[in-house]
């Protein structure tokens, strides 16, 4: 940060070494305007939480009306819960574009506090301005990715062939994590570089299998809090995922930017210059010599 090294020794706040401890020094120093972040992004995830509910609400309605003592039960809830899915998947898909336009926000902010830079809530929107529809594209893979792996759970359920339906499914979730990796890297660039789209998503590609656990790792991290919502009863699982990304997004977003930024620094950053490694660290002291600063260009 532009203050981090001002005042004369002591005055000097030094910045963290590492990538990891970087999150918390910065989730600190910018806690209320990452809580902001987190409430200005989920204004864009209003409109998927309540489709899900009505959508969901809407099926456990219909599925409730069926007779269970009818022969064919077991295949009007399957069919039931395929079309739900199905109907359901689609309309999210356009949602989840309009969720990731508004998550372009609390990524450029994230980026500008990761590297060290000033960063205020005037960067939430600077950020939906220049990478929006960018995000927005990504927001359309994601969708159809899950809606993609809801359905192979529904089919599943509907498989009288179990090896089979296990097998589609396996196939649905295995898609949608890859797709989740690929979309942490193409958020992350398209936030952090100047470059095309292409080259971006050529860079996803590679990151998304060649750093594929530590990818895997920081996804299941940042989805842990969500997967623990299912426990609770609907439709109060809704209201938690709710609070949960009124709360997270912004941090959520800046622990992703510091993960990305240690992978930078080892694959894209030193190609660019040395300037652009480390950014948003405390250099290391040269022999002899007094600590620097790195803070972002």
């Amino acid at each position: 940060m532009e203050k981090a090294g001002f005042g004369g020794p002591q005055g000097y706040k030094p910045l963290p070494r590492t990538r990891f401890r970087s999150f918390f020094y910065y989730s600190g120093e910018y806690f209320f305007k990452l809580v902001v972040f987190g409430a200005l992004g989920t204004l864009f995830f209003l409109p998927w939480l309540f489709w899900t509910f009505a959508s969901n609400y809407s099926l456990l309605k219909a599925a409730a009306a069926l007779d269970p003592s009818s022969a064919a039960y077991a295949d009007s809830l399957a069919a039931l819960q395929i079309s739900g899915a199905l109907t359901s998947g689609l309309v999210s898909v356009p949602l989840s574009a309009l969720f990731f336009a508004g998550l372009a926000g609390a990524f450029h902010a994230a980026m500008r506090i990761s590297t060290g830079r000033f960063c205020t809530v005037g960067d939430f929107f600077r950020g939906i301005k220049e990478c929006g529809l960018r995000f927005a594209l990504a927001g359309l893979v994601f969708g159809l990715s899950a809606g993609g792996a809801r359905l192979t759970a529904a089919l599943y359920s509907a498989a009288e062939n179990r090896f089979l339906g296990a097998f589609f499914t396996a196939v649905g979730v295995l898609q949608f994590i890859l797709v989740s990796a690929f979309t942490v890297w193409y958020c992350t660039q398209t936030a952090l570089y100047k470059a095309g789209v292409w080259q971006i998503v050529k860079n996803s590609v590679r990151l998304a299998f060649g750093k594929f656990l530590p990818t895997l790792a920081a996804v299941a991290a940042v989805a842990a809090p969500y997967v623990l919502t299912a426990v609770i009863p609907s439709p109060f699982n809704l209201l938690a995922v709710l609070v949960l990304t009124f709360l997270y997004i912004g941090f959520a977003s800046l622990g992703l930017f510091c993960f990305a930024h240690g992978v930078f620094d080892k694959t894209i950053n030193p190609a660019l210059g040395k300037e652009y490694v480390g950014r948003g660290l405390e250099a290391a002291a040269p022999a002899g010599g007094e600590k620097t600063t790195r803070t972002g260009i």
